[in-house]
């Protein structure tokens, strides 16, 4: 079972995003603080909000950012954004990989 400390502390850096990969060169990722707050970069901007956990309930958002342009990045951080906001439950899998689980499998990401 899962458990507020596999995530607490951790950087989760997505493979995927709504069913589309994520390049290892691609600077995006998320760090999930031990005060209830995430923080990190969705390719261009850095961001910030809140999670609360309650088993292997997730709950992420709302998320705000900088407004720096990067041209090329914009959807693939909407999305990011998108997924992390729409997440509902978690699951640590295989030394370190992550996945954060929606309701619809095509806005996830996975982590």
């Amino acid at each position: 079972m899962n458990t507020v400390e596999d995530l607490t502390g951790s950087r989760w850096h997505p493979s995927a995003v709504y069913a589309n990969d994520v390049s290892v060169e691609e600077r995006i990722f998320v760090e999930f603080k031990p005060d209830g707050k995430v923080t990190g970069i969705g390719g261009c901007n850095r961001f910030f909000g809140g999670y609360a956990i309650e088993g292997d309930q997730i709950r992420i958002g709302p998320i705000a950012s900088t407004k720096m342009g990067c041209p090329g990045k914009f959807e693939l951080e909407t999305s990011f954004f998108s997924a992390l906001q729409a997440a509902k439950s978690w699951e640590a899998r295989r030394h370190d990989t992550h996945v954060a689980g929606c309701q619809r499998p095509a806005a996830c990401a996975i982590l």
